[in-house]
């Protein structure tokens, strides 16, 4: 059960990263796309310090100040995130084409940590499964790009 919990928590989240690219790019169409990314990260960083209020007044999740350096760099990636898929669903690759590519990226640097074990992740080998998975992910992305 706890883990279809939290397939569908990471369904709602991949639904949710398309919503987001979506308004996105909207808005840096309406304007530029770098005034976009810092609007949005603005209102991401005011909506997650009230967040961070609430969980700290709370005591909801204990906080841990120990965390490593890199951790501190996802949101200057964020940033950079944002301002490409602006610029990308503005182009012939489109909304669609950006998501599929977007995924496909993270899938394979996810097997690359996996199979490192980089940032504090347990090594993992790679399985049929996940070449299969991977395959099926690659193709969807082509059949999405090239149709």
């Amino acid at each position: 059960m706890k883990n279809m919990s939290l397939s569908i928590l990471a369904l709602v989240s991949g639904t949710l990263l398309a919503v987001m690219i979506s308004f996105n790019s909207t808005l840096g169409l309406m304007t530029t796309p770098m005034f976009s990314s810092l609007f949005v990260h603005l209102m991401g960083f005011i909506a997650s310090y009230v967040i961070w209020l609430i969980i700290v007044r709370k005591g909801i999740f204990p906080v841990n100040k120990q965390a490593p350096l890199y951790g501190h760099l996802a949101g200057c990636i964020g940033g950079f995130i944002v301002v490409m898929s602006n610029v990308t669903v503005q182009s012939p690759i489109g909304l669609a084409g950006t998501v599929a590519l977007s995924i496909l990226g993270q899938i394979t640097f996810s097997l690359i940590c996996d199979l490192g074990g980089y940032f504090g992740l347990e090594k993992r080998s790679v399985n049929k499964f996940d070449i299969a998975q991977m395959t099926l992910v690659i193709f969807g992305t082509m059949i999405i790009l090239f149709g």
